[in-house]
C-alpha cells in the first residue's frame, strides 16, 4: 500500500502591517544604497577636482591641450585649458595644420569657453586682442584656418560698438567719416524698414597682412544690436 503524502501546509498570510513594514525596510535600504553611490561619486568628483590641473596656479599645457608655439588646440581639452587660463591664441597667418588645432581640414568651428576670455589673433607682425569674449568661431579650408569670427565684449550696446569702432579705427584706418556713415545707414534703414532687421559694415581693411572687416546687425525690433568681426587671409 502506497503511503499517505503529508498534506500541503497552510500558506502564511501576512498581515497588512508586517507587508507595511517590509515595504518600509526596502524602501528604507534602498534610499540608503542610493545616498552611499552619490556620495562616493561626489568624493571621488571632489578628489579628482583637487587632483587636477584646473586646480593648479600655473598648469602645464600637455600636447592635446596648446601646442609648443603657444596656439591653443579647439577641441574639447584644448577649450578647456584656454578657459581655466583665460587666453587663446590662433596665428591667422601661419601654416599650422588645422587637425594639430584641433579642427576639421575644412569647415567651421563655433567655440564658446566657459567663461568669458581674452583672445589673440596673431598676424605676421602683431596680434589682435579681444578682451571678455563669449563666442567666437574659425574657419578653415585646405588645412588652414583662414578666418576667425568673433564678438566683442561691446556688442550689445549702440553706445558701446560705437565707441569700440572709433577706438579700433583709428589704429585700423577706418575714419570718422565711414564709421558716421554705418550709423547713418543703419538709422535710416531702421527708419524707413521698421520691424526689420538691418545689417552694415564698414570697408574692408587690411591690418599686419590680415583683411577685417565689422558687421554691425539691428535686430527687427530695434532692441538689440550686434558687432562681429571678421579677420580672414
Amino acid at each position: 500500500m502506497a503511503p499517505t503524502p503529508a498534506p500541503p501546509q497552510p500558506r502564511e498570510v501576512s498581515s497588512p502591517q508586517q507587508r507595511r513594514r517590509r515595504k518600509d525596510v526596502t524602501l528604507t535600504v534602498v534610499t540608503i544604497a542610493v545616498v552611499v553611490v552619490i556620495c562616493a561619486a561626489a568624493g571621488f568628483a571632489a578628489w579628482a577636482m583637487a587632483n587636477s590641473w584646473w586646480t593648479e596656479t600655473d598648469p602645464a599645457p600637455s600636447a592635446d591641450q596648446q601646442l609648443d608655439d603657444g596656439q591653443s588646440r579647439f577641441d574639447r581639452a584644448g577649450v578647456d585649458f584656454f578657459t581655466r587660463q583665460g587666453v587663446a591664441t590662433v596665428h591667422l597667418d601661419g601654416d599650422t595644420a588645422a587637425t594639430d588645432l584641433g579642427l576639421d581640414p575644412d569647415g567651421e568651428r563655433p567655440i564658446e569657453p566657459l567663461v568669458p576670455i581674452e583672445l589673440n589673433v596673431a598676424g605676421s607682425t602683431g596680434t589682435f586682442s579681444f578682451g571678455g569674449v563669449d563666442d567666437f568661431a574659425l574657419a578653415t579650408a585646405a588645412g588652414r584656418v583662414t578666418r576667425v569670427d568673433v564678438e566683442p565684449a561691446a556688442s550689445g550696446s549702440w553706445r558701446a560698438i560705437t565707441a569700440e569702432l572709433r577706438n579700433r579705427g583709428a589704429a585700423w584706418g577706418w575714419s570718422e567719416d565711414e564709421i558716421a556713415a554705418l550709423e547713418s545707414e543703419l538709422g535710416d534703414a531702421s527708419r524707413s524698414a521698421p520691424g526689420e532687421a538691418h545689417t552694415a559694415a564698414l570697408p574692408t581693411v587690411t591690418v599686419d597682412g590680415i583683411d577685417v572687416e565689422a558687421i554691425v546687425t539691428m535686430d527687427a525690433d530695434g532692441g538689440a544690436v550686434t558687432l562681429r568681426y571678421v579677420l580672414s587671409r
